[in-house]
């Protein structure tokens, strides 16, 4: 799957791979491995920033606004974070 927007489109090459095409007709494996550590590297730094930036979405739209309606209701005690 990761491999298929290299599949020759319309008798020639996508210009996805272009990049990954130049490096490994160069004759350097080991660059094209760093371009594709790289890459999986910003990856990664994506999730993580959206799975922190999501959690702090929830807590600020959902969880405080039922803490401070709690509290602000008398129904029971103050909850402490």
């Amino acid at each position: 799957m990761a491999w298929q927007p290299c599949v020759p489109e319309h008798g020639g090459l996508r210009m996805t791979c272009t990049f990954w095409r130049c490096l490994f007709n160069a004759g350097s494996p080991i660059f094209t491995f760093v371009a594709f550590l790289g890459g999986l590297s910003a990856a990664t730094a994506m999730v993580v920033v959206e799975t922190v930036a999501l959690s702090i979405m929830v807590c600020n739209d959902l969880l405080m606004p039922l803490i401070l309606k709690r509290r602000a209701d008398g129904d029971r005690p103050a909850v402490r974070i």
